[in-house]
């Protein structure tokens, strides 16, 4: 350490600021000092509070002292601000109304709130978006305004919106979102602040308890503090207690947050620190530190004194210009290959960096099309997809219980209710006036519109929940953790994709047998079971007993229709002339074909309650569109159309040729045509309250409605909705999605499409074949507990058919998964059955992309539950779904040695890279924002902290054409680089 460093490390008897630029060792100088005051001072670790602005930060700070003290450090208040609120809230929250057992909504939570919210105001997306919601709530709270009267508006970029009758909207969503938060019992992250803030300032003896156990502050990127950050700070210390910041104003970058230097002045001010600089850079070639700093000169407001370094590598600084994204991409793929196989760099060397996620799409895609490694730095609310996602909404559902987690949590590890089934629940959720959870819980003690199946499936989920909340209020995170997984594995589908297929696949003339069956069933008959005593026969019996006595609740008697179950087929009803079906394989498996049908009977689809629209447009971009062609049908529960709403639509422009080359849709046909505004009364009323279907409407027809009603109306379409194309998706995630695809998949004939009348008849066909589809799979992959009695029939019986084998290798994997005496419990009465399912359990069943996937989702979120434990005294799952909300929305970035990282410039921070290229050094793109000063200041230190994560090569890359604008320039913050540090490379005409 050098002697500036160890000064700071060593001032311990009152406040302090350290002014530090990049590369200089501001976080060395905070962990160092943790260590020095446990290690040296004999200062209790409970006694300290180091807070940073990123989970990542925080681990690294923690991993740091841990080296240097040689223990843990469990006692230390270590982490983010976000995560020591959340600890004082906790604790103490009763104190001011609020229940501590309260839900941190991540991002993606909180966009569902507010789609809530608008639905339920009727104010449509296309007037506000859900990010301009969720920004002005953030920039509302960051600035500590009071939610209940607002007079202005702040948005994100700094603009304040003050027309009375937009404030007096916004402030009603505002309202609505702060309501429904209270009725969830939930904080969202700003809210987090805000509630710990109101708790010191009201209660006083709360205020003074912690100010008696933080005996010393540590703050490190001080610059990013907010204003609620700043009043928790000056709230929990003295003016004399040992408080140290670690700041340098020419990092700040997040205004956006309610940070700014000025809370710099605010602590000299306040705290009168003694002020350290730190001088010498350790990070950055000379060349390289120059110009960043030549750069940052150009602000009003920066660091007077230069920073030095005694680094004596020769670095290179290069500017590109291209003129297409595309043309960006692949300069940049050939100049990472250089580097890498010229100048031997590792992928793990290289960093790209960019002002918007957006900018890096096309370089991705062209990246991995060409072999590359690649992470890219996302928020992590984008992965809620994964199966990592789907695991943290489960247990989140787990914990909580909320309608927000339902639907990824039910159908997880493995689809149990379908979209359009799905859908009837919240519509009849909100017709009712119930959360979903109450919805169906008292639906599965009364009839309703659930199929037998679907009914059994959800009852085994809500019994799985609840056993699961038990065991969370008792046991450590780990501990809940592994019992999820014990208890998940054998609830995974153990099919593969290409049997599932196979089985599907196979016509079987057993309609007569699932006819009687069917019809016995609607009857409320009784069935008697008999069979001869050979091992498949008995299983064959024992699989009809349990799905007919168990799934579909039917009385197993000695006196009801008559199933007799002989080698080589089944006789149903009258001894004397009965309907008999025959198989050449095993008879069990002919036994489960025809439950499987029996279910698809009472699983079927009920269409009565939908209504499938289509839109033609001028345009694919739904901010823009302008409709031409509307159709809308509404259909009986066969799926038959009984009513029909169409219309030619005059649009505002002209339609260009390549619309109507698109939907042969012309100026001339639309000339006496009714405008949009004219029929969108008669729209809505055909529509009514149906449940909403149609073709990609939920990111295209949805949004042009939605549009329009906003602007005409000042309306949105607030039904449920259901989409062909995502149902499609999820049923064959390796095919095209396109409606003419699926068309010919199914073989549905069909005339031109992209008119809309003809799209609206193919989807209502379409959306009939997909529901009858996704019910076949659904059956096929549920009922796991009969597999072990069918694999034992099919052993027993040789039955090497393609199918049968199919069915062996799922029971393998499922046997795998549950204790041999739950297999044996139905057939323990079974010849040699025990010996049966150890041969089939010990059959060969590679580990395959699945597989490697959900062990990939395991290892991780256990190895996160291990990292949280590791730093938090508190291990239950309330903490650790805490620990793991405040992750969420934040760019985490892990290296990795043979992966090139993709960052956005504000992900950046804190990191540090051989190789650094920045794109999309253009006006409008960096700078981003240039309607005011502080704006374009703050800009141009963005710039100014990805140029310093380069420690030997800088390389920016401006484009010209971007977005269809073929006159970019190239950014000012190039141009204000001295011309003698910086080669320049333009490609020629």
């Amino acid at each position: 350490m050098n002697e500036d460093q160890i000064e700071a490390v060593q001032h311990i008897s009152g406040p302090l600021l350290v002014l530090a630029g990049p590369g200089t060792g501001k976080t060395r100088v905070i962990t160092h000092k943790v260590a020095h005051l446990i290690r040296n001072v004999k200062v209790p670790p409970e006694s300290i509070m180091a807070v940073t602005f990123t989970n990542k930060a925080a681990e690294e700070m923690r991993e740091r002292v841990i080296r240097l003290i040689g223990s843990t450090i469990h006692q230390i208040w270590m982490g983010t601000f976000h995560a020591a609120c959340v600890n004082i809230l906790r604790e103490d929250s009763e104190r001011i109304g609020l229940d501590g057992h309260f839900v941190i909504f991540d991002r993606q939570m909180q966009d569902e709130l507010i789609s809530e919210c608008l639905r339920d105001l009727d104010i449509g997306r296309g007037r506000y978006p859900i990010w301009f919601i969720r920004d002005i709530l953030s920039a509302q709270k960051a600035k500590m305004k009071p939610m209940e009267s607002l007079e202005e508006i702040y948005t994100r970029d700094g603009e304040i919106i003050t027309d009375p009758q937009e404030v007096e909207t916004l402030s009603e969503i505002i309202r609505l979102y702060q309501e429904r938060l209270e009725e969830y019992k939930a904080l969202d992250f700003d809210d987090i602040l805000l509630y710990a803030v109101k708790l010191l300032r009201e209660a006083d003896e709360v205020r003074e308890k912690y100010k008696r156990r933080v005996r010393y502050i540590l703050v490190d990127e001080f610059q990013d503090i907010n204003l609620a950050q700043y009043e928790f700070l000056s709230l929990i210390s003295d003016k004399d207690k040992p408080v140290t910041v670690v700041a340098d104003e020419d990092q700040s970058i997040y205004s956006w947050r309610g940070s700014s230097p000025r809370f710099i002045d605010s602590f000299i001010e306040e705290f009168d620190p003694r002020v350290i600089e730190l001088k010498v850079h350790y990070r950055s070639a000379p060349d390289i530190l120059e110009a960043a700093q030549a750069l940052i000169q150009h602000n009003r407001r920066h660091r007077t004194e230069k920073l030095s370094t005694d680094n004596t590598n020769v670095g290179r600084i290069i500017h590109y210009t291209v003129s297409t994204p595309e043309e960006e991409a692949g300069l940049v793929a050939r100049l990472i290959t250089r580097l890498i196989k010229e100048a031997r760099y590792s992928p793990g060397d290289i960093a790209v960096f960019y002002r918007r996620h957006a900018l890096a799409d096309t370089l991705e895609e062209f990246l991995a099309r060409r072999g590359f490694r690649i992470t890219r730095v996302r928020p992590e609310a984008i992965l809620t997809e994964s199966l990592l996602g789907k695991l943290i909404a489960l247990l989140r559902f787990i914990n909580w219980g909320l309608d927000l987690d339902l639907e990824r949590a039910m159908n997880f590890p493995r689809t149990i209710i379908d979209e359009l089934s799905f859908a009837r629940l919240k519509k009849l959720a909100r017709v009712e006036k119930v959360d979903l959870v109450t919805l169906i819980n008292d639906l599965l003690g009364r009839s309703g519109p659930l199929g037998p199946l679907t009914r059994a499936e959800l009852g085994r989920f809500m019994d799985f929940i609840h056993s699961l909340s038990e065991l969370a209020g008792e046991e450590r995170v780990s501990r809940i953790g592994m019992e999820l997984f014990k208890r998940l594995e054998p609830m995974r589908s153990p099919f593969r994709r290409d049997d599932v297929e196979l089985i599907l696949s196979e016509r079987l003339p057993i309609e007569p047998a699932a006819d009687v069956i069917h019809s016995a069933l609607l009857r409320g008959e009784r069935f008697q079971i008999t069979y001869q005593g050979e091992p498949d026969e008995r299983c064959a019996a024992a699989l009809f007993e349990r799905v007919l006595g168990g799934y579909l609740g039917a009385e197993i008697s000695e006196d009801g229709l008559l199933l007799r179950i002989e080698k080589g087929g089944i006789k149903l009803g009258d001894p004397q002339n009965p309907v008999e079906v025959e198989t050449d394989g095993s008879v069990t498996l002919m036994a489960l074909n025809i439950c499987r049908r029996v279910i698809e009977y009472l699983e079927r689809p009920d269409l009565g309650d939908v209504v499938v629209y289509d839109l033609e447009t001028i345009g694919n971009d739904p901010r823009r569109a302008e409709i031409v062609e509307v159709a809308a049908l509404k259909l009986d529960g066969q799926g038959r159309e009984v009513g029909r709403f169409y219309s030619l639509v005059r649009p505002k422009i002209p339609i260009p040729r390549s619309s109507t080359l698109v939907h042969g849709i012309t100026d001339a046909d639309v000339k006496d045509a009714p405008s949009i505004e004219e029929l969108l009364p008669d729209l809505l009323d055909f529509i009514g309250s149906d449940i909403v279907a149609g073709h990609n409407v939920e990111q295209f027809d949805n949004l042009v409605l939605d549009k329009v009603l906003s602007k005409y109306m000042n309306s949105r379409l607030s039904n449920v909705t259901y989409d062909t194309m995502r149902v499609a998706q999820r049923l064959y995630p390796r095919e095209s999605g396109e409606l003419g695809a699926l068309a010919e998949r199914f073989s549905i004939d069909h005339g031109r499409l992209h008119r809309a009348h003809r799209d609206a008849e193919l989807t209502a066909k379409l959306l009939k074949r997909l529901e009858e589809e996704s019910a076949r799979r659904r059956i096929v992959e549920s009922m796991l507990d009969l597999l072990p009695l069918l694999a034992a029939g099919i052993k027993a019986s040789g039955d090497e058919s393609p199918v049968a084998q199919a069915y062996l290798r799922a029971a393998a994997r499922y046997l795998k998964t549950i204790p041999l005496s739950d297999a044996l419990e139905p057939i323990d009465d079974v010849e040699s059955a025990e010996a049966i399912l150890r041969d089939v359990r010990g059959m060969m069943t590679a580990e395959d992309a699945e597989d490697a996937e959900w062990n990939a989702a395991k290892s991780e979120l256990m190895n996160r539950i291990i990292r949280f434990e590791s730093q938090s005294a508190d291990k239950s799952l309330s903490a650790f779904l805490d620990y793991h909300a405040l992750l969420a929305g934040v760019d985490e970035y892990r290296a990795e040695k043979d992966r090139i990282t993709l960052m956005t410039l504000h992900s950046a921070k804190g990191t540090e890279f051989p190789v650094v290229i920045i794109i999309g050094m253009e006006e409008g793109e960096l700078p981003l924002y240039t309607s005011s000063l502080e704006l374009l200041e703050e800009e141009r230190r963005l710039c100014y902290v990805g140029m310093t994560r380069a420690k030997e090569r800088l390389y920016l890359v401006s484009t010209l054409s971007r977005r269809g604008i073929t006159e970019g320039r190239i950014s000012r913050f190039v141009r204000e680089i001295p011309p003698e540090l910086m080669d320049r490379w333009a490609k020629r005409a």
